[in-house]
């Protein structure tokens, strides 16, 4: 399957100021800009507690007991698999999900009659379910997540289009696909 990057890309636009800004702390620092950036977000993810875990999580297993974003994230984060990582966040760090990751995790795991599998979201070893909440977790077949993912990420534009359309991907594949 898919492989972790090292490294991401991301193309911001700031104002001049803040371009000198950072600018400046990188020079001061004897930094570069880079890590003065992945300071601050790491800071900020530090500060800012998420709401409410999903009932299942075990809170404790968290350094601290904190549920912020960067533990919560940290947790979800699956070495060699993203949508394991977006399907973990699905638990522990809901509101960090985008609108169309939560549609897509959210069929993925309420359509076992396409997603059912062997592959566990989450491993007893990790300790982040609650005991007796283990087994709720339904497992999944990755090959059959990825083969899926083009009709998946249409639904979920598709739904975020048409917010009061009330139906399931089951139905949508059979309007689109003439599947289901």
């Amino acid at each position: 399957m898919a492989g972790r990057k090292k490294s991401e890309t991301i193309h911001l636009r700031v104002s001049p100021i803040s371009k000198a800004f950072l600018e400046g702390l990188a020079n001061v620092s004897g930094k570069t800009s880079t890590q003065i950036i992945e300071e601050l977000i790491t800071e900020a993810a530090e500060k800012t507690a998420l709401a409410d875990a999903h009932s299942c999580i075990n809170i404790s297993a968290f350094p601290n007991s904190e549920m912020n974003i960067k533990n919560a994230v940290t947790a979800a984060q699956h070495p060699s698999e993203p949508i394991l990582s977006k399907l973990r966040a699905h638990f522990i760090a809901w509101d960090t999900l985008s609108v169309r990751d939560k549609t897509i995790t959210t069929t993925i795991l309420t359509h076992p009659q396409f997603f059912a599998g062997k592959t566990k979201i989450f491993t007893k070893g990790e300790k982040i379910i609650q005991s007796g909440f283990f087994e709720e977790i339904p497992d999944v077949d990755l090959k059959e997540v990825y083969k899926r993912m083009e009709s998946l990420d249409s639904f979920s534009i598709f739904k975020e289009k048409n917010p009061s359309w009330k139906s399931t991907y089951e139905m949508f594949l059979s309007m689109t696909e003439g599947e289901g």
